[in-house]
């Protein structure tokens, strides 16, 4: 996603916990054409952390003009940090709500909602206050909007309801500030998170899963705009592609 604002010649800054990660990212963002890339190591679940991170791109930068707030998963990202979620993940989506411990719960609504709140929350009282324009693009999830056919998705599809609802919240205080913010339902997409788990034996019967760029064209789009064009929607992704000349669909399916 950054490298999409990277090839359109935006300025542009990465966030990540992983600082080698990042510097990855910097080198390619440069490499695709961005004048200026920062990688910052934060974590976004921590308010002292998305502090600091406001203050040094206001730093650097003086000014953002748009926020995405691309973070979130489920048990199976937590499953990357921890090796006995990762063990039953091979063969399994998780267990049932009854038997879902509370750590773990809580991580992951931490993850989706406390993030996006802290970053929407920090980077609007820096910025978008004091330039009165700008626009929040949240990463969701059909989980939120309907139930999932597996177990195991009750954490994650309660957290991803919740994102979609702080959006549309966040869109109507933004509105007197001309502030655009949207979410963006994205399909489920190949990465650590699903490689070497059981969405890898069942990836068909959910649609199967899409390269991570799918959601480039819909982030760009919703980028420009402000309150007074499209604020306070829940875009699915692929609907989206298919009816702006993006599509179709399995165009962008990952193998």
């Amino acid at each position: 996603m950054l490298l999409g604002f990277a090839r359109e010649g935006a300025r542009v800054v990465g966030v990540a916990r992983n600082a080698d990660d990042l510097a990855k990212v910097v080198e390619e963002a440069l490499g695709a054409g961005a004048p200026g890339a920062l990688g910052i190591p934060a974590d976004v679940t921590q308010e002292a952390d998305v502090e600091r991170l406001a203050w040094q791109v206001d730093e650097e930068l003086g000014r953002v003009d748009v926020l995405v707030n691309h973070v979130g998963g489920g048990m199976h990202l937590l499953s990357q940090h921890d090796s006995g979620i990762r063990s039953w993940a091979r063969t399994s989506t998780g267990p049932a709500f009854w038997d879902v411990p509370l750590t773990w719960w809580e991580q992951i609504q931490r993850l989706n909602v406390t993030s996006t709140f802290l970053c929407s929350k920090v980077f609007t009282r820096r910025f978008f206050v004091r330039q009165r324009a700008g626009a929040i693009v949240n990463t969701s999830s059909g989980q939120g909007v309907r139930p999932s056919p597996f177990n195991g998705m009750t954490a994650y599809g309660t957290a991803k309801a919740g994102v979609n609802h702080l959006t549309r919240l966040m869109a109507s205080e933004l509105r007197p500030l001309n502030v655009a913010a949207n979410a963006i339902l994205v399909p489920l997409t190949k990465a650590g998170a699903t490689e070497g788990t059981i969405f890898e034996a069942t990836r068909e019967r959910i649609g199967g899963w899409y390269r991570p760029e799918v959601v480039v064209p819909v982030v760009l789009h919703l980028a420009q705009q402000d309150a007074q064009g499209v604020t306070g929607e829940i875009v699915n992704c692929l609907e989206w592609i298919e009816a702006n000349g993006f599509g179709p669909r399995d165009r962008w399916k990952a193998p």
